[in-house]
């Protein structure tokens, strides 16, 4: 089953000549928790976190796919998702993990993560009539990317006035191939590119 795997860095004991690597832990509040020896990062064991976080590609307002112009978004035929109406050129990378450029539109792009799922960005309604040249990728086809990275920009007021609607989808893709349910919370809520969007329960 897929799923995130987690290295879970604990305390043991050390031998006499073992070395200390300070760890960190990655829970809110927590912080810094001391030594750990080399030997227990080594040996860690790894378990498996059930949930995914997906976060926004963009500044904007939350969309729900049904409230996106372009019916193959809206009845999900792409995947499942949520939509972010765009608020400004800057799109950044939702999740972690292999970077595909697929169109010389560059008007989407998908990145698969560490444990398979495919997350594909689309970027507003009927854009891949643009010309090449609109949107400008910061990365190269095949980059490792993590979250928040720039990956397209594009000058917002030309691209607005040329298009219906610059909402700009997240959708997991090949849903049934990872067991996965889509946690959504979509409103009129607004947040800003790298905020948390929406997660993945992997069953």
């Amino acid at each position: 089953m897929a799923g995130l795997i987690r290295t879970l860095r604990t305390l043991i004991g050390r031998g006499k000549d073992e070395p200390f690597i300070p760890t960190f832990i990655d829970e809110p509040g927590k912080g810094y928790r001391g030594p750990t020896p080399a030997k227990a990062v080594a040996n860690a064991p790894a378990v498996v976190d059930p949930t995914v976080q997906v976060h926004a590609p963009v500044d904007g307002t939350v969309l729900a796919l049904t409230q996106v112009p372009d019916p193959t978004i809206a009845e999900t035929y792409f995947g499942a998702g949520l939509a972010v109406d765009a608020e400004s050129g800057l799109i950044v990378a939702p999740v972690a993990g292999k970077l595909h450029l697929p169109f010389p539109t560059l008007h989407a792009f998908t990145i698969t993560t560490e444990t398979g799922i495919d997350v594909l960005v689309h970027i507003g309604v009927d854009t891949v009539h643009l010309p090449q040249g609109t949107f400008i990728a910061e990365v190269q086809d095949g980059d490792d990317v993590v979250v928040g990275q720039p990956i397209i920009r594009f000058d917002f007021e030309r691209v607005c006035a040329q298009v219906q609607s610059l909402a700009t989808c997240v959708l997991i893709q090949h849903i049934s191939d990872h067991d996965v349910e889509v946690r959504t919370n979509a409103g009129s809520l607004g947040v800003f590119a790298g905020d948390d969007l929406f997660s993945l329960e992997v069953r």
